[in-house]
């Protein structure tokens, strides 16, 4: 069967994306690229806050249009969404063929087979980590980057947070396989891996070893097959001496951190259940940019927190405006049920929230503005990414950038390749992208 793999929400859906395509081929169904040469569409769908949810159900519904005109024959959904709420979906969207739980996940095959399979068995134990042991992962593009998912679940149970109750607790991964898949990655071509973990920082915590991060990070140093490795999601309560000293001597692990700090407001930090207070999180900051050299910070904030009072908003913006983050993104608090903050009160109407984000990205904004411009008349190496293919033009991000949620650097007049390590001197600078020149 030829079946069209539509990957939606964060990094992590994706690597699960690539090992169900994987699970696929080995089952000998085909992947298309378009949804015009599908006979099946299989969305892997994010629950995670409400305007992922409503991509989904929107995506779905597209998707019963085609099958209701006899474009594809058969939907599916997996992932966040389909395992939370499997049996209000089930019965609410019968145009879809079946909403596949983490626990569906290792007979995929069966179920594309039309073969009876319990889907009523909900989980928050995801199966991949149990049942795929490396057999395999089919990227689901050609870019010289790839995300390496080094565990699923988390233990902090923010109060906002739905991924304890979708994923359940922190499974770590074993090393042995998580060194397996990078090998592999590399095989592909990858060039900058990508450490992924709803907490990276809290790698192998549940089987009692605080220094697991560490120790991976340097098996995967060793094996010397990556010019570059970038640690994301890293909670801020359980960045370790250890960890900050080895970003700082490495020349492979980048100089860049992504650190989701959410608020700075002690009260609204323990609302939040963050499991750090603002002086705590001052002196990380201050420490983090004394050891690491050329150190980029990525965070992110919520605003409208229930109950959040204008004067803690207020610092909150203040804070932003003091620290300077290289890299920062905010998001509207979602209210999702289950979740000890959908109690709270007082709940604030969107036009409130909204009016608070536009605030503290239009100050962020200037601060991004004045960093990019900082490295006007510099040398910066960029990893190409694609060329432009109406021009003599290639697309590239330097350490200073993550994919997706960061910029990128465009250089015209070269004749680079997608994988190819570059050195451009930057000559132009928006608040968010630069553009460079080949260095002779």
């Amino acid at each position: 069967m030829k079946i069209k793999i539509i990957s939606l929400g964060c990094a992590k859906n994706l690597v699960d994306s690539e090992y169900l395509a994987a699970s696929l081929i080995r089952g000998g169904h085909e992947l298309v690229e378009e949804i015009e040469e599908a006979e099946a569409a299989l969305v892997n769908s994010c629950g995670f806050i409400q305007p992922a949810k409503e991509e989904t159900l929107d995506i779905l519904f597209q998707l019963g249009e085609l099958k209701s005109q006899g474009k594809i024959a058969r939907i599916y959904a997996s992932g966040c969404l389909a395992n939370r709420y499997l049996d209000e979906l089930t019965e609410e969207m019968p145009e879809v063929d079946a909403f596949i739980p983490f626990s569906g996940y290792a007979r995929i095959n069966d179920i594309m087979a039309g073969q009876p399979v319990n889907l009523k068995q909900q989980s928050t134990r995801p199966a991949l980590l149990a049942t795929h042991k490396n057999k395999g992962r089919k990227r689901l593009d050609t870019l010289p980057y790839a995300y390496l998912k080094i565990s699923e679940g988390c233990d902090n149970n923010c109060a906002y947070c739905a991924i304890p109750l979708i994923r359940g607790p922190l499974q770590s991964r074993s090393p042995k396989n998580i060194v397996r898949e990078a090998g592999l990655l590399a095989g592909s071509g990858v060039k900058e891996l990508l450490i992924l973990g709803q907490d990276t920082t809290s790698f192998g915590r549940d089987a009692g070893d605080t220094r697991g991060l560490v120790s991976l990070l340097k098996e995967l140093v060793e094996l010397k097959l990556f010019p570059r490795i970038r640690l994301l999601y890293a909670h801020p309560a359980y960045l370790s001496d250890e960890l900050i000293d080895l970003i700082a001597e490495d020349n492979v692990i980048l100089p860049y951190l992504d650190l989701p700090l959410q608020h700075i407001n002690d009260r609204v930090l323990k609302k939040m259940n963050r499991r750090i207070k603002k002086a705590e999180i001052i002196h990380l900051i201050d420490k983090l940019r004394q050891r690491i050299t050329a150190l980029v910070l990525r965070t992110t904030f919520i605003v409208g927190f229930p109950g959040e009072s204008e004067a803690e908003f207020e610092e909150l913006l203040s804070f932003v405006k003091t620290v300077r983050f290289e890299r920062l993104g905010a998001f509207p608090f979602s209210r999702e049920e289950d979740t000890p903050a959908f109690r709270f009160r007082p709940q604030f109407a969107e036009e409130v929230k909204l009016g608070r984000l536009d605030k503290l990205m239009t100050a962020q904004r200037e601060i991004s503005l004045a960093y990019q411009k900082s490295w006007l008349g510099k040398e910066l190496e960029i990893l190409i990414e694609k060329r432009d293919p109406d021009g003599n033009k290639v697309i590239g991000r330097g350490f200073i950038d993550a994919p997706e949620v960061d910029g990128l650097v465009e250089v015209a007049n070269c004749q680079a390749s997608p994988g190819d390590l570059l050195t451009v001197k930057i000559t132009g600078a928006t608040a968010y992208d630069l553009t460079g020149e080949v260095v002779d």
